[in-house]
């Protein structure tokens, strides 16, 4: 008799080996479970559940929308990206719910059957990644676009206008091929890197934590000039004036000031913050 690792495996823990509790029918095989026991754990009322093919959650809870998002991403393969709905969550832009299917983005040459509950789109330019809470997304830009393609025009104008107020480049909008989408972007007002280019600054960096060197949070800045040391807030609600008590200048505005005067505001804000010596603050 040859023993095998299958009795060494405690069942009940193994969700702790995989991320948010997702694995794949080959992991596990890998690991020594049989097809037969996978079966089992999987039928109905059992302590495993399938997501989609060959992906399974160690769980029998409800599957949480991480979860979901995490099986999505395992079942389309590598090189495979977040967009839609749930990447603009991670990127801090919840106007609309994340709901219905998880939209990914593959590569052109791939192809993968999407089931019910999962969204592709194939490209033949995968933009950069980027990664929110350990997902590997894309741009604010193309997340906002995938998600309006499938969304009503009032859910299209509110996604739309709520990414260019949270710091992303109208300009970096191109709706390919679609002309709701081009008439729901003409609608929208400007958003702050027209104020900042009228101003005449260089692009700051978006939405960064600011913290104490001793790794006090101090909040959070919108956009930051780093040698400025210059925060502006047009997004995060006020909060206890930390950021401005660590010697930071702090702007604030409101999302429908017009630019011109938003541009004027960071005139003075940008020339007052070059007065003083750069506030001691790290950045994460």
């Amino acid at each position: 008799m040859h023993p095998t690792n299958r009795t060494l495996i405690d069942l009940d823990a193994l969700a702790c080996l995989f991320r948010h509790g997702v694995a794949t029918v080959t992991e596990l095989l890998h690991l020594g479970l049989s097809s037969a026991l996978l079966h089992l754990r999987c039928s109905h009322g059992g302590p495993w559940q399938n997501l989609l093919p060959g992906i399974l959650l160690l769980s029998g809870s409800p599957p949480t929308r991480a979860q979901r998002v995490q099986a999505a991403l395992r079942y389309a393969g590598p090189n495979t990206l977040l967009t839609g709905l749930d990447a603009l969550h991670l990127h801090g832009i919840r106007t609309v719910p994340a709901t219905g299917p998880v939209h990914v983005l593959i590569p052109h040459r791939r192809q993968v059957e999407a089931p019910p509950q999962l969204r592709v789109t194939r490209t033949r330019d995968m933009p950069n990644p980027v990664l929110r809470n350990d997902f590997l997304t894309v741009p604010p830009a193309r997340a906002a676009l995938d998600a309006a393609l499938h969304l009503a025009p009032p859910a299209q104008r509110a996604v739309l206008a709520e990414t260019i107020r949270a710091g992303t480049d109208p300009t970096e909008l191109h709706p390919r091929g679609s002309p709701a989408l081009k008439a729901a972007l003409s609608d929208l007002p400007p958003g702050p890197t027209e104020a900042i280019a009228m101003a005449g600054l260089p692009t700051p960096r978006w939405h960064i934590s600011l913290r104490t060197p001793d790794d006090r949070p101090l909040g959070t800045a919108d956009a930051w000039w780093n040698t400025l040391g210059l925060a502006w807030q047009f997004r995060t609600p006020p909060r206890p004036d930390h950021l401005a008590a660590a010697g930071i200048v702090v702007l604030r505005t409101t999302p429908n000031q017009p630019p011109a005067s938003t541009a004027a505001q960071l005139r003075r804000a940008a020339a007052h913050a070059t007065t003083r010596p750069r506030p001691d603050v790290i950045l994460g």
